[in-house]
């Protein structure tokens, strides 16, 4: 922005933070960032000042304390940039527990699912998200998921069901970038809305044998034409597509991980368990 240029000029909601849980300080953190960035605020007097504004409460409180905690320490030798950045980062162990960004990515790696009821898009959108929070949690180098990793995480949080199928299409997700993986995911997602809409494919019956069963092995009874009222036994052995036969698991409710920053002041991050309806 030129503040010269009367064009350039913009509107813009600040954020006032008084206290909450560890998303709400990356939040506010985010729109801090950006704040420093449009405005062109290089100077550590006007970043200072603009963070007293946008602080109040608990939070203007724990900022306030550890800026004092560190003049009055060896601190005060440093840059005044350097002394400030510092000041936020502990103010964010207020919220968020050192090396918390380990455990954030363990979950994120390993305790996603994507359920029956929740899109590709809107998982993937919240999965984004979290992604852009770990370079605000207070780390030295806090770095984010690369997306070859968010594909191994939609590979991992996909349903039973596309697995399957993708194993029976011999399709490799790891050779496709991380565009053509979630344009994939979606073409699976349409597929799977179709044929709840239109139900389970056809049986084939031959009208030579016994009527054959969706369930592979299980005995069926039949007349015997010869015998009144003797009913014999008959297996059927027809196979049906790996796809269909785990077709039966779209009825089941199926239970997503959302995850979010622990809400309360505690060493692991918190992730609520909520059954999608």
């Amino acid at each position: 922005m030129d503040p010269s240029n009367p064009a350039s000029k913009y509107a813009r909601h600040f954020i006032i933070f008084k206290d909450g849980c560890a998303e709400d300080w990356v939040k506010w953190l985010m729109a801090y960032r950006e704040i420093e960035t449009l405005m062109t605020l290089n100077e550590p007097a006007d970043k200072s000042k603009m963070v007293r504004t946008l602080l109040k409460g608990q939070a203007l409180s724990y900022f306030e304390h550890h800026l004092k905690r560190r003049l009055d320490a060896e601190d005060a030798e440093l840059p005044d940039n350097m002394l400030l950045e510092l000041v936020m980062r502990d103010v964010g162990l207020e919220y968020i527990p050192k090396s918390a960004i380990r455990v954030q990515k363990y979950y994120m790696r390993r305790g996603l699912f994507l359920g029956h009821n929740m899109t590709v898009q809107t998982f993937v959108e919240r999965l984004n998200e979290l992604n852009r929070y770990l370079l605000y949690f207070p780390e030295e180098n806090p770095k984010q998921l690369d997306q070859d990793e968010i594909i191994e995480i939609l590979d991992q949080a996909k349903a039973p069901e596309w697995h399957a199928a993708m194993v029976a299409a011999n399709i490799d997700i790891f050779s496709m970038t991380y565009e053509e993986s979630v344009a994939y995911f979606k073409q699976l997602e349409n597929l799977e809305k179709i044929r709840r809409i239109n139900g389970p494919a056809p049986l084939q019956v031959d009208n030579k044998k016994s009527v054959v069963s969706s369930t592979v092995g299980v005995a069926v009874g039949k007349k015997n034409p010869r015998k009144c009222g003797v009913t014999t036994v008959t297996k059927t052995t027809t196979i049906r597509p790996i796809a269909e036969q785990l077709q039966r698991l779209n009825s089941a409710k199926m239970v997503i991980l959302r995850p979010r920053l622990f809400p309360e002041k505690s060493h692991w991050l918190f992730f609520s368990k909520k059954s999608i309806r």
